[in-house]
């Protein structure tokens, strides 16, 4: 099994994670200093996955497998 990823172009969005936490400093909202850095953890995490799931990953498998796709129609 090998996993790698179609582009790379995505990794430049991590780029953009220092630039959150710092409006997060500058920002003028009265949460709590916890609630702040917890924000800026999600907002981290939302940025890496999304950056991940435009790398298009792709996981190749050795082997003899078969693709089988079942359609039912239930309509009348």
């Amino acid at each position: 099994m090998r996993f790698s990823f179609d582009t790379y172009w995505p990794l430049l969005l991590l780029l953009l994670i220092p630039y959150v936490w710092w409006m997060q400093r500058r920002t003028l909202t009265d949460l709590s200093p916890k609630h702040q850095q917890l924000a800026g953890v999600v907002r981290t995490a939302i940025l890496t996955l999304i950056a991940l799931a435009l790398m298009q990953p792709v996981i190749y498998r050795a082997g003899n497998w078969i693709s089988v796709v079942y359609l039912l129609d239930v309509s009348q």
